[in-house]
């Protein structure tokens, strides 16, 4: 009946084993360990790479500044020789400003009191305005620019 793990005799047996031999080789371990960590230690820093800098004692790392995107970007039809030169990472329809055409109903000189239905074209505009982050500017045909 005493043949379990709670036999006495196994419990001796075991503590023998840990104490002769898995304890030195624990031990050495340990030791491997400690040496390595304590050469890491005393090696000497790496220098600091060009993209960290030093404020009042902390350390910040410099991110390199967004894109800037031209005012004047050019119209849909204009836009195959920019797609060329553009580079790999902005691929074909991940453009991030558009240029869309001002509702006539917006501009100045044919404003009409009268007419109070929007048309389609009007809505989209709308919706394309609430949707974008910011405004560029006008284009050299007069569209505005939108940045999404």
């Amino acid at each position: 009946m005493a043949k379990g793990a709670r036999s006495s005799v196994r419990k001796t047996n075991n503590q023998a084993l840990k104490a002769r031999v898995f304890g030195p080789v624990e031990t050495a371990r340990t030791e491997r360990l400690s040496q390595k960590l304590l050469e890491l230690a005393q090696q000497p820093r790496p220098p600091k790479s060009e993209m960290e800098v030093e404020k009042d004692g902390q350390s910040i790392i410099a991110r390199p500044a967004p894109p800037r995107i031209p005012a004047d970007l050019p119209a849909e039809s204009e836009n195959t020789d920019a797609q060329e030169k553009a580079p790999a990472d902005q691929a074909e329809g991940s453009s991030k400003c558009i240029s869309w055409s001002i509702p006539p109903s917006l501009l100045a000189s044919t404003k009409n009191n009268n007419d109070s239905q929007r048309t389609p074209e009007e809505d989209v505009f709308f919706h394309l305005l609430g949707l974008s982050g910011d405004i560029v500017g006008f284009t050299a045909l007069g569209d505005l620019s939108l940045r999404f």
